[in-house]
Parts: C-alpha cells; sequence; structure tokens
C-alpha cells in the first residue's frame, strides 16, 4: 500500500482537478478505510516533493504555496472519501517537515553557527556523522570523525572519499576543536565529553529546523475557504 499511496501522491501533486481526479480513481480499487495513515501520507509527499514534484521545494512566499494548495486537495480528498481519518493534515504536517530536513541541512546549519572554518571533530560513523564531515570539508573545514569502538569502517568510507576527513580514536580528540555529536552517537560522546564547551548536538540543531519547517508548511497552508 506505500506504493500505491507514494504513486497516487504524485498525481495528486499536480495543478488541475483533472489530475486530482485521476488520482482518486486509481486509488479507489486499493483503497480502503482510514488505510492512508499520517505515516504514509508523510512519505508520499516527501517522496513527491523532493524527487519526483514538478513543484520546486522552497521556501520563498510564494512557491510553497502551490505545492502546499495541491498536497491539501489530495489529503482533504483522502478524508472525504474515508480514505484517511479527518485529522490527517494536523498529523502529517510536522512527520512531512521531519523528512524534508535532510542530513545535510542539518549539516550545513551547523556550520553557519561554527564560525571560520578550521579543525572540527564529529563523533560516530553513521550517516549523520559523514555527512557532516563531507559538509565541513566541502566548506574547507579539516573534519575528524571521532569514533569509539571498531574504526575499520569508518577508516575505509574515509579512503573511499579521498580521505577529505579523517578517523581518530576518542581518546586522541583535542579539547580545543569544535566537537559535533551526532544523533547515533550521544550515548558515549555525551559521556565523555559532557563537560567541553564547544559542543554541538545534531539531535537539537534538526529539532529545531524540524520545528522550522513544520512553521512554514503551515503558513503556506491554504485558510479555511481558499
Amino acid at each position: 500500500l506505500g506504493t500505491v499511496v507514494r504513486t497516487h501522491g504524485i498525481f495528486a501533486l499536480q495543478d488541475t482537478d483533472e489530475r486530482l481526479a485521476v488520482a482518486t480513481e486509481l486509488f479507489r480499487p486499493r483503497a480502503s478505510e482510514s488505510c492512508v495513515t499520517p505515516e504514509a501520507a508523510a512519505e508520499a509527499a516527501a517522496d513527491a516533493l523532493t524527487r519526483r514534484s514538478a513543484y520546486p521545494l522552497g521556501f520563498d512566499g510564494t512557491r510553497e504555496r502551490a505545492w502546499a494548495a495541491a498536497l491539501h486537495r489530495w489529503w482533504s480528498r483522502c478524508v472525504s472519501e474515508r480514505w484517511a481519518e479527518p485529522r490527517l493534515g494536523e498529523q502529517a504536517v510536522g512527520l512531512l517537515a521531519e523528512r524534508l530536513v535532510a542530513n545535510d541541512r542539518v549539516a550545513a546549519a551547523i556550520l553557519d553557527t561554527l564560525g571560520v572554518p578550521g579543525k572540527l571533530l564529529v563523533t560516530g560513523a553513521d550517516p549523520e556523522a559523514f555527512a557532516m564531515a563531507d559538509a565541513a570539508a566541502a566548506k574547507g573545514w579539516h573534519a575528524s570523525l571521532v569514533v569509539f569502538e571498531d574504526a575499520r569502517t569508518a577508516r575505509a568510507i574515509a579512503q573511499a572519499s579521498g580521505d577529505r576527513y579523517s578517523v581518530i580514536e576518542a581518546g586522541d580528540a583535542s579539547a580545543d576543536d569544535p566537537l559535533v555529536v551526532t544523533e547515533h552517537s550521544e550515548g558515549p560522546a555525551l559521556e565523555r565529553f559532557a563537560a567541553r564547551p564547544n559542543v554541538t548536538r545534531w539531535r537539537g540543531k534538526r529539532r529545531e529546523l524540524v520545528a522550522e519547517m513544520a512553521g512554514k508548511i503551515r503558513a503556506a497552508w491554504p485558510r479555511r475557504g481558499e
């Protein structure tokens, strides 16, 4: 059903009532009462907006109103057909915001707070850490991944990147360099580095960006009667 929701969400994110009708009739044979959950709706919308949509995913006070209106029409149709609960839009907007805040967006926002490029420590060997290190290297930082366990995988990925960043053991981390703690490595990282004054938590910055994104989507959402 997830594939079906995603496919018909693409049809719905267009600019004509005819396409909305096509999406509705294509979806109808596969639909059932309350089959479109907020999670499925958000996933379909994020997929359509980031990979398949004719609408540019931007926020300038104008562009977002086009895709927000199209999305509102489709979700409203799902509610009217009883394929979704009445609060679908209210619940799915926050979930959509989470899916639209990609790792590169979080990394860029963190770098904006760190000042002039220099040395940067990033904890972990997960997608967040690699996104952070890649973004930092692209901006002229000398980034090092700080690992707490087996460093072989991290070193292999660092080498595959052309050694754009290095890998060090936690015990070798300088106390003077700014440190970014990724969500997946928070446990051991905060236990070891909690007393440092120059720590930025990925989780906190991402939460801030998701809230901001949700606010922008809600601001673009059609008002009753529009």
